[in-house]
């Protein structure tokens, strides 16, 4: 076999590769159908490896590195992020060599080992799949998956040659299965994110875990963590994917037997929200829904708390907002040096919404009391706290107007604010 820069052997059209039967040149199928150069091959009985510097073999994407099985070109997963300068086959084992950082969704610069034959060993452990919609300049993107610790467990990205397309990896996380957790984060080195593009990273089975545009700058993370396997409770299927909506729309997950609790967490995949709404019923809205920002798309994940226990959060669903401002007041008063939010205020004196994240999970109860101008305890109450947080709707048992003291007291912390009734 002979590899190179050329265009033909022997008067034989072969681009880049040729094979020498003794008595005759012949080609290797359309041998490297974009501009490149072969700098290295190895064999392994009859599959030949090819390496060097080029994005296509016989119209394949392949990534500086292919495989001709004596009939067809193809891809060794989605290749390297630079040139292959050696390699080297020992046993089942290939070893490549060469001027890269990543190969596949290994993170392994300059020198990697991967498993060839038909002795390739399946995942053991949890895996997810990574779906990029890049745009021109793939090459700028690339992801990391870490565990818990934030220890690398995978990273990669598309190939320069991979512009404007879906590319889609099946990434191993681990050698045992069980309930883990990982941090996911994609890159942008250009700083505009993946323009026109974005990516859905979801579990074996096709569940989503994000789905994410491309509109987040260098980095797109959620800032936590995301278990594996996925819950069981999610969106019913007329509040899954809504384009468009509105708060007046409730969101109705599928109901837990048994369930206590309902939260739905609605999030921002690029990290600029997150919020966690604690429910009675498996229900969300309509109104209110405090902190919701007008963000062009946020995911929606909920889970359930039976017997006392708060179950994995279930998939993903899209949720893009109508144009226009989203209920300007809705977040009401807030003391920024606390955290404390009551929605609507002022208000009619029949309802209103507290939120408060008191930031101890271990606080399972909290007490409120609603205090007059003249200092009289107007409202007492009890009220349950779920996860170091507070989201409930009051009943104000339609309270006189004037302005009046809420009063929080979670542990040995109290929280004020101010409220205003006025009809």
């Amino acid at each position: 076999y002979a590899g190179g820069s050329f265009y033909t052997a022997g008067g034989i059209p072969a681009k880049d590769l040729a094979r020498w039967d003794g008595t005759e040149w012949s080609a290797l199928g359309a041998g490297l159908t974009n501009f490149g150069t072969v700098l290295t091959m190895a064999t392994n009985g009859d599959e030949l490896y090819v390496a060097g510097s080029f994005s296509e073999a016989g119209g394949v994407v392949t990534n500086n590195i292919a495989k001709w099985d004596g009939t067809n070109w193809s891809a060794l997963g989605s290749g390297t992020d630079g040139t292959v300068k050696a390699l080297a086959v020992l046993g089942t084992n290939l070893y490549v060599g060469g001027e890269f950082f990543n190969t596949g969704n290994i993170f392994s610069p300059y020198i990697v080992k991967g498993i060839i034959g038909d002795n390739v060993p399946p995942c053991s452990g949890n895996q997810v799949v990574l779906t990029i919609h890049t745009d021109g300049q793939p090459q700028q993107t690339t992801w990391t998956i870490t565990d818990e610790n934030e220890v690398l467990v995978a990273s990669g990205g598309p190939g320069a040659a991979q512009a404007n397309m879906l590319v889609s990896d099946t990434i191993c996380l681990g050698d045992t299965m069980g309930s883990d957790r990982y941090h996911f984060r994609m890159f942008d080195s250009g700083g505009d994110g993946i323009d026109g593009g974005g990516y859905v990273l979801t579990d074996i089975n096709g569940q989503r875990i994000l789905d994410a545009n491309g509109q987040f700058g260098s980095t797109s993370y959620t800032g936590a963590d995301f278990g594996l396997p996925l819950g069981l409770v999610s969106l019913a299927p007329q509040s899954c994917d809504l384009e468009d909506y509105s708060l007046a729309v409730p969101l109705v997950c599928t109901p837990v037997a048994n369930a206590t609790k309902y939260q739905f967490w609605l999030f921002d995949p690029h990290g600029s929200f997150s919020h966690k709404f604690v429910r009675n019923t498996p229900q969300l809205g309509p109104y209110p829904m405090a902190q919701v920002p007008n963000l062009p798309a946020l995911n929606v994940r909920v889970r359930a708390k039976v017997n006392g226990t708060a179950n994995a959060y279930g998939p993903a669903c899209r949720l893009s907002f109508a144009e226009g401002p989203m209920m300007q007041q809705r977040i009401g008063e807030r003391d920024a040096a606390n955290g404390m939010a009551l929605w609507p205020n002022p208000n009619n004196g029949n309802m209103v919404e507290l939120t408060l994240d008191v930031g101890d999970e271990n606080i399972v109860s909290a007490e409120i009391a609603l205090i007059d101008a003249t200092g009289r305890n107007v409202l007492s109450r009890q009220i349950a706290v779920a996860d170091g947080k507070i989201d409930t709707m009051l009943e104000l048992g339609g309270a006189a107007d004037g302005v009046y003291l809420m009063r929080v007291t979670a542990g040995e912390s109290t929280w004020k604010q101010r409220m205003v009734v006025g009809r």
